[in-house]
């Protein structure tokens, strides 16, 4: 009969171990959320100004999964701009530039992307980045002002 529960007192102690490891190993890196990216930009009027973010990998002992970003944050210091977060294919880099060049002017003339992800526009915003699919690594904002202005963006990365 002693040692019945010994027994089950090593299986609560494994159990305990086990929740332990799951719990250090799997969810705290789940957790840590790494610190924004911010970065500013002065714009001409009538010009477009363009940033391009992706998915941040935290500095740990153990690979983690990437953080991908949650929300972007802008704010002006003065006039009102246009805020589009569209995708960015890094793979095929002539491709990509072209097609960033493209995007570029034709927001310069007045043409809005068809295909964007999030858009803001005015002087302070939030644009909430949730529906994003997990394949997509990089995307490129384009900010257009219709007069000279510096504005502020912040990345907020998500678990």
């Amino acid at each position: 009969m002693g040692s019945h529960i010994w027994n089950r007192k090593m299986l609560v102690a494994l159990f305990v171990l086990l929740a332990a490891a799951l719990t250090l190993f799997v969810i705290v890196p789940r957790a840590i959320v790494p610190e924004p990216d911010t970065n500013s930009y002065l714009i001409y009027e009538g010009q477009v100004s363009r940033a391009i973010f992706s998915d941040k990998q935290l500095r740990s002992r153990r690979a983690g999964l990437p953080r991908l970003p949650h929300h972007v944050t802008f704010e002006t210091g003065g006039g009102s701009v246009d805020v589009y977060i569209v995708h960015h294919a890094g793979e095929d880099p002539e491709g990509s530039v072209s097609r960033m060049l493209e995007m570029t002017e034709d927001l310069k003339n007045g043409i809005a992307p068809t295909e964007f992800v999030a858009h803001g526009q005015g002087i302070k915003g939030t644009l909430l980045l949730n529906s994003w699919p997990y394949g997509k690594s990089q995307y490129l904002a384009l900010i257009h002002a219709q007069q000279s202005t510096e504005v502020t963006l912040t990345v907020h990365y998500g678990p």
